[in-house]
């Protein structure tokens, strides 16, 4: 008895097979969900409009075909893959730039225009790493404003007592032991 190999109508090899930006490309392509972004569009309002609907629509979609773990994970995949910003529909010349820089993070073009940054910049980082602001919990201007003002007077005022204590060198380390005058 002869067997006959019948084909399959939709095979899963040819996407397997396929790169993972051409799977979203796939999927953005195929879904009917103009409706559904009207609608989420409506129901926003007013409300915070940090970035469009269509592209966080589009990178919800992403993480799930490119299988991120969570949303973090698919943000650093969206800082360092621009193929992805632009496929999502990120306009990264706008209020993004800050997250999503025009150099890619760790290359040596980056390390370089890294070393030029200005000395506000240097405070600015500082305030952010290693004085907490990065991730506050403080709510409210004027609140903030006094935590920054106050972080200011106590960065100044530890370069200035490094100054006073013949430690001019390391006026601006936060961790260095401060030695005492015999």
């Amino acid at each position: 008895m002869a067997t006959i190999v019948q084909p399959y109508i939709f095979s899963w090899k040819h996407i397997e097979c396929d790169s993972d930006l051409n799977r979203l490309r796939l999927v953005v392509a195929a879904l009917d969900d103009e409706s559904f972004v009207s609608h989420l569009e409506q129901r926003r309002g007013k409300g915070r409009d940090d970035y469009p609907v269509r592209p966080v629509w589009n990178a919800m979609l992403a993480g799930i075909v490119l299988q991120h773990p969570s949303a973090a994970s698919l943000l650093r995949e969206l800082m360092r893959n621009g193929e992805l910003r632009d496929l999502c529909g990120f306009d990264c010349k706008g209020r993004a730039r800050r997250i999503f820089t025009p150099i890619a993070r760790h290359t040596a073009k980056w390390n370089t225009a890294y070393a030029r940054r200005s000395s506000v910049e240097r405070v600015n980082s500082r305030l952010d790493c290693v004085l907490g602001f990065e991730q506050h919990t403080i709510r409210g201007q004027k609140k903030m404003t006094t935590r920054v003002t106050l972080a200011l007077i106590v960065l100044l005022a530890m370069a200035l007592g490094r100054v006073m204590a013949d430690q001019a060198e390391l006026m601006r380390s936060l961790v260095a032991p401060v030695k005492r005058a015999a």
